[in-house]
């Protein structure tokens, strides 16, 4: 069964389930490594700010373990972030290690990416067999989302951003990889985040979470 089938709001990246018990919406939980949370659905990975260049044995093991939960849709977030965490070296070490697992799998990652795109279009290139790449809680100017769009990527959107600039971004990315989410944040409601996406993009819901469900197909392999 397609699990999107009945999704009007499908928040592709958040921290924790806020929706339960309502048919019409799916978060995508986002667990870094070790973390015992409440999930429907989620993604695993190591994130950047706690990475260490060397992943142990025991975490690629249970790194794999998870990624073959049938409820897990993904390797995320993982990435890169030139504010926070270890140096850039040392978190590429931990990003690779990771994205060779990712390819072994077959599995489509999420990304974290602070002040370092260009590294990680440069990564991507290294990686053909991942076939499916998104930039989550995406807020820079639209140059660079159609940059980055050309090189392959998805991009979901931080939701709380002001009016302008996500109206610019909502009309330079394509729908086919646009994504939607909350990614936790304390005022972000996703039934909210996608009545404004859909009426700065001048459509309705149900067009807008059709799209975002075939995306989402597309992108976890559903």
């Amino acid at each position: 069964m397609n699990i999107l089938q009945k999704i009007s709001y499908l928040d592709f990246h958040t921290h924790r389930l806020r929706h339960q018990g309502e048919p019409d919406t799916l978060e995508v939980v986002s667990l870094h490594l070790g973390q015992n949370k409440p999930f429907e659905y989620f993604t695993i990975g190591i994130h950047p700010w706690w990475a260490t260049p060397k992943i142990s044995i025991e975490e690629v093991s249970l790194l794999k373990q998870n990624l073959n939960n049938s409820k897990c849709l993904g390797m995320g977030e993982i990435g890169l972030d030139k504010l926070k965490g270890l140096d850039i070296a040392s978190q590429t070490l931990a990003l690779k290690a990771q994205l060779n697992i990712a390819s072994e799998l077959g599995k489509s990652v999420i990304i974290h990416c602070v002040r370092a795109s260009d590294q990680i279009i440069k990564i991507k290139k290294e990686y053909p067999n991942i076939e499916k790449w998104c930039i989550h809680g995406y807020n820079r100017h639209p140059t660079l989302a159609k940059q980055l769009i050309g090189q392959g990527f998805y991009l979901s959107l931080m939701p709380e951003m002001p009016d302008s600039k996500l109206s610019s971004l909502l009309k330079t990315i394509p729908l086919d990889r646009l994504f939607l989410e909350t990614d936790s944040m304390a005022n972000a409601n996703i039934k909210d985040v996608y009545i404004r996406a859909a009426k700065m993009l001048n459509t309705d819901l149900f067009s807008l979470s059709k799209q975002i469900n075939k995306n989402a197909k597309q992108f976890f392999k559903l």
